[in-house]
């Protein structure tokens, strides 16, 4: 075991401190990087004794495989490993763009233990300062604390320190407003006549969203009864492909009676 090793084998040497140094190769780390555990001491029959005990309780299941990961080895492995089983594309890429543009940069280079509420006060402040509403540092505080609720779960990290940090509340500009009455009748008066007129009424009448009214088929619409049912949405991802999903939630699909006018336009639309 003595001089410096290779292929991960345990090391064991001298250095220039004048102490004595020994490194354990217990896994790989999240990244993939090999997972080697350091000991030291001015004795050399005590790093001895450090490193066949590391070996021990390595080979015996009773040391953990990885070290703690940065916040930066932990977000990417939560993005490309879990997140992809719990959200739609949609939203993956959403997590995508504020991770690797904004929370890595910001605060990837500290150990995810070591990660305090300070450091999260400072990136949303940078953020709002470099101009960035706080609608969109509230969505990257609820990607963060989504990331850090797993590494809680998983035993990576003590606690969710997103848990502790107040984020920015959304001014009453960030929310959406519906159209009022003149609005909606110039959306309606400027697509008349378009191949997809029906689809600004479908929508303005019933307060769909875009996504749903861009989703629609004839076979969700029953003109003898007078209903539509919403089933699914379609969304743009990246590529410019699209992708057709159904409704989050039992109360997103819905079936809506259709107020008497529009159902005559429906009628009007289908026959033409």
């Amino acid at each position: 075991m003595a001089g410096r090793a290779s292929n991960g084998e345990s090391t064991i040497y001298k250095g220039a401190d004048g102490r004595w140094h020994g490194y354990v190769s217990v896994g790989f780390t999240l990244a993939g990087k090999l997972d080697r555990r350091h000991v030291s001491s001015k004795s050399r029959g005590v790093v001895v004794t450090k490193v066949r005990d590391l070996e021990r309780k390595r080979d015996s299941g009773m040391i953990s495989e990885t070290s703690t990961p940065t916040v930066a080895e932990w977000l990417e492995h939560w993005l490309t490993t879990i997140a992809p089983r719990r959200v739609r594309q949609r939203t993956l890429e959403s997590y995508e763009s504020a991770v690797r543009k904004h929370l890595i940069p910001g605060i990837g280079r500290h150990r995810l233990d070591r990660l305090r509420p300070e450091h999260l006060d400072q990136l949303y402040t940078a953020l709002l300062d470099d101009g960035y509403s706080p609608a969109t540092v509230l969505r990257h505080h609820r990607i963060l604390f989504r990331a850090l609720t797993v590494a809680v779960q998983r035993g990576h990290a003590p606690r969710n320190v997103a848990a502790l940090v107040d984020p920015p509340a959304q001014r009453p500009s960030d929310l959406a407003t519906a159209l009022d009455l003149g609005e909606a009748r110039a959306v309606l008066h400027a697509t008349a006549g378009v191949r997809n007129s029906a689809r600004w009424t479908v929508a303005l009448a019933l307060g769909l969203r875009q996504s749903e009214a861009l989703a629609l088929q004839w076979k969700d619409i029953d003109l003898l009864t007078g209903t539509l049912t919403v089933r699914r949405s379609v969304h743009r991802v990246r590529g410019g492909g699209l992708v057709y999903e159904e409704p989050k939630t039992r109360r997103s699909q819905r079936t809506l009676a259709l107020p008497l006018p529009l159902l005559d336009a429906l009628r009007e639309h289908k026959a033409a």
